[in-house]
């Protein structure tokens, strides 16, 4: 109970201060855990982040780390609480523990706060612009399997939708980095589409994306040019060769 007191008090006081007493009471609670296993829920030979994970979906008041509470998971949660307005210290190593422990499909888990959004965790991550933890969390996503296609809503938005509707540079360059479809419409309108309004970085990013793959596409078109000039060149020096045997038979036919 007085855990939970404290993780509504980070909420809705003093931001730094509840911090200091959130990571207090998390040492607190992890000396009780490693004193009573037999009564946790935190696996004995759990690792550190591991049980970090175990120890914020106890705060949450989740019964499995698994389960689903008034729509959203704890990965959910962990997401949420890693972005503004809340920026919690730890949330990154809790976030790495849950990728650990959950299967790919809970990672890329869709839940309803409404009729209208079904957020994932990776649409929660690149919410708002990105810092060094939030990029580290949304790279461990990545890595973990979770679907960067995934659709936010009946609009068809996706984490690469998202980060530049929210001018999210550096969400941008990860998930383009992780072959997110930039081509890909949402509503009508492009990634690029969305970019234009939020951040002319973001423009740049993807002006230099079409450049490097006009490079490449140019330097496969130069090779393909190459190749079809030698074999027009073979096909006209193996027709020279025939007509040449072929006039031979000929004059030696009309010579007898």
């Amino acid at each position: 109970m007085e855990a939970q007191q404290t993780w509504r008090d980070a909420e809705l006081h003093d931001r730094a201060n509840s911090i200091a007493k959130l990571q207090s009471e998390i040492e607190r609670m992890s000396a009780a855990a490693a004193s009573a296993s037999s009564q946790s829920t935190i696996p004995p030979d759990a690792s550190k982040i591991v049980e970090s994970a175990y120890l914020f979906a106890q705060y949450l008041g989740y019964p499995r780390i698994d389960e689903l509470i008034a729509g959203f998971s704890v990965l959910h949660h962990a997401c949420e609480r890693i972005s503004p307005p809340f920026n919690y210290d730890g949330m990154l190593e809790v976030i790495e523990g849950l990728i650990e422990v959950l299967p790919p499909s809970a990672i890329s888990q869709k839940v309803s706060q409404c009729r209208l959004f079904h957020y994932s965790p990776i649409h929660l991550l690149v919410a708002n612009k990105g810092t060094e933890q939030r990029d580290k969390a949304l790279q461990a996503l990545i890595d973990g399997r979770a679907d960067i296609e995934a659709k936010l809503d009946k609009h068809d938005q996706t984490a690469l939708h998202r980060a530049c509707s929210t001018g999210n540079e550096s969400g941008v360059k990860i998930l383009l980095q992780a072959r997110a479809n930039p081509r890909a419409l949402s509503n009508g309108h492009s990634c690029f589409d969305l970019a234009k309004k939020s951040n002319s970085a973001i423009c740049q990013i993807f002006d230099d994306l079409r450049v490097k793959k006009r490079e490449e596409c140019g330097g496969a078109g130069r090779c393909f040019c190459n190749l079809a000039k030698h074999l027009i060149f073979t096909s006209y020096y193996i027709c020279f060769h025939v007509c040449c045997i072929h006039f031979e038979y000929v004059s030696m036919y009309v010579a007898l």
